[in-house]
């Protein structure tokens, strides 16, 4: 479904699709024994159900799972570019830990938070080739368009395509589909 949605909205091809939502990141940190990260200001990290962890700007910090997905994908970050960074600085430092023995472990136990196009074995292909890609060269980031819309009274962000944004522009407020 969301490789149907994303090819609709930008009229992209998907060949295969590994969608990971933030217990899935938890999970596969644990199986990695946590991520070095190095943030660039002080500051806290709160997850949900646990003690918020207090963080230093500059100072290399190995956190566990929990702490890894909520840092990585904190929505009290103002900037999507910001939010990028962290979850680059996790998802870099989990492609450099991890290996086949430990992804053969990791997938298994993830379960419904890691769905994937692929079976088992073409998935840890495909982690490995990402790692290959990754130690040659950082990925180009590039923001698409987005707004934020409220929908039954709580907001959402969507993707915007062309049409879109002229619709937007002309003032039509109805919701925009995901």
């Amino acid at each position: 479904q969301t490789a149907a949605a994303l090819k609709s909205l930008l009229n992209v091809e998907f060949d295969e699709v590994w969608q990971l939502d933030r217990l899935g990141l938890s999970a596969f940190v644990e199986a990695a024994g946590g991520v070095i990260v190095t943030p660039k200001v002080d500051g806290v990290i709160s997850p949900p159900t646990a003690e918020p962890l207090a963080i230093g700007g500059g100072s290399a910090i190995n956190l566990s799972g929990m702490y890894a997905s909520t840092y990585a994908v904190d929505p009290s970050i103002a900037t999507d570019r910001d939010r990028y960074r962290r979850f680059d600085q996790v998802f870099s430092s989990l492609m450099a830990r991890l290996d086949a023995g430990t992804l053969t472990t990791a997938l298994p136990a993830i379960g419904s938070a890691s769905r994937s196009s692929m079976d088992q074995a073409e998935l840890i292909s495909f982690i490995e080739k990402l790692q290959q890609l990754r130690a040659v060269r950082k990925p180009r980031v590039i923001l698409l368009p987005t707004i934020t819309a409220t929908y039954n009274g709580e907001e959402y962000l969507y993707l915007l395509t062309a049409a879109r944004t002229a619709l937007i522009k002309a003032g039509v407020h109805e919701r925009i589909a995901p």
